[in-house]
């Protein structure tokens, strides 16, 4: 094994860490100057979106699995499709 291709690696090496650490300095400040910005922002999330939110939320509690629920909502959606016609 030859002792001098081992320590020029290392070098190198080091040198390649000096580039990441400066590189993650720089992301420091960028994230900083966003999280200013940030505090200005607003999201709004729609009515449709709110509703389907509790929906998913239903599905997933297995709300639509108890059979009063199931016979209601297929008479709804027998009542929409006879309407539609």
């Amino acid at each position: 094994m030859d002792i001098g291709s081992v320590k020029s690696q290392g070098m190198s090496a080091s040198k390649d860490t000096s580039k990441i650490d400066n590189k993650s300095n720089s992301s420091k400040d960028i994230a900083g100057k966003s999280k200013s910005s940030a505090t200005q922002d607003k999201l709004s999330i729609s009515s449709e979106g709110q509703q389907l939110s509790r929906i998913l939320s239903r599905i997933s509690s297995g709300f639509y699995d108890n059979p009063e629920v199931l016979t209601a909502t297929a008479e709804r959606i027998a009542q929409e499709l006879d309407s539609a016609k």
